[in-house]
């Protein structure tokens, strides 16, 4: 847990309520089951029909923590210092991240892993129109939208030699996110990654990000790929708080509850990754050609920040090929 006494009373005085996201392990209705969400930084169990199993809360809780002790007094040894920090960290957690991932090797699972960390980094979520121009506050900063939480994700991958781009999508079911299209040349995988909702896709044997990958396939491919296939979404257990969480309900209302921020993102992850690549491709890629500057995916050494170009990135996954294919799948729309 975060030990700022700040961030205590910031959490306890939050206007907004806990928005529980249970991934694949949704929580049963059941009576006799005994659900739990968060009160004042601690665990307790919660008479709301919706909920967090134990085992759940306390999976997601696990990584609720700063991703380093200190920013370090040298910017310039801030990458190394996440390297050798996560990895330790990791190490430390393999016994956990082997439970809950068993199929995954331990360099799928390390991936992961710094997703969740990313996401566990983050107390609050709060809306804001851009990312803050300061390194400290980019890696260290304790509240931020989707937008914070995918640059700090870059910037752990590429202490990692992963490189990534931040990914802007729309479509009717997901209106409006921004994530991580990564790629690991260690396995040649290609990575949908979103540090916000814990959520992740994995496409094996790639030369690019998932994104890439997935543009190169036709339809039927894709539809196979996401249900049942080599890169279906899987959402792992996240506990989002949302300092103004009105505006993700369906029909905004100063009045909001645990179920309507519930029931509202349910239905967005990971069914809305699914949904994109399937249903709603084709209103995907007319809105892309309806606003082109939008289509393009920011990477560490393009994106328009001092403080992001000062972390010194070292890999990149350059956005030709991605642009390149989504042109060309904006060109077989059917008229």
């Amino acid at each position: 847990m975060f030990r700022s006494p700040l961030i205590a009373v910031v959490l306890a005085g939050l206007i907004g309520v806990g928005a529980f996201y249970l991934g694949q392990r949704w929580a049963t209705h059941a009576p006799q089951n005994v659900l739990y969400t968060v009160d004042n930084g601690r665990i307790v169990p919660t008479p709301e029909p919706v909920g967090f199993s134990r085992e759940d809360l306390e999976f997601a809780a696990h990584f609720w923590r700063p991703l380093l002790a200190e920013y370090p007094a040298d910017p310039a040894t801030l990458r190394d210092t996440l390297r050798q920090t996560l990895e330790a960290d990791f190490e430390a957690d393999a016994a956990v991240m082997e439970q809950r991932l068993p199929g995954l090797s331990d360099r799928q699972r390390l991936i992961v892993y710094l997703v969740l960390r990313v996401g566990g980094s983050i107390a609050v979520y709060v809306p804001r129109a851009n990312i803050p121009d300061d390194l400290e506050e980019l890696v260290m900063g304790q509240y931020g939208n989707c937008s914070d939480y995918a640059m700090r994700l870059l910037m752990v991958l590429d202490a990692f030699d992963v490189g990534g781009q931040m990914v802007t999508i729309w479509s009717p079911t997901l209106p409006g996110h921004v994530l991580v299209n990564a790629h690991d040349p260690h396995d040649r995988s290609g990575w949908l990654l979103d540090a916000n909702y814990n959520t992740f896709a994995r496409i094996a044997d790639t030369d690019g990000g998932y994104f890439e990958a997935m543009l190169a396939h036709g339809e039927e491919e894709r539809r196979q790929l996401v249900h049942d296939a080599g890169a279906v979404p899987v959402a792992l257990p996240c506990f989002v708080r949302y300092a103004e969480p009105g505006v993700f309900i369906d029909r905004p209302s100063p009045m909001f509850t645990p179920q309507s921020i519930m029931r509202s993102i349910r239905q967005k992850f990971p069914q809305g990754y699914r949904s994109y690549w399937t249903d709603e491709f084709n209103v995907v890629l007319r809105r892309a050609k309806e606003k082109p500057r939008r289509r393009r995916p920011w990477t560490l050494q393009t994106y328009p920040s001092q403080a992001v170009r000062s972390f010194s990135a070292r890999c990149d996954l350059p956005a030709d090929r991605f642009e390149q294919l989504i042109d060309q799948a904006i060109s077989r729309l059917p008229d």
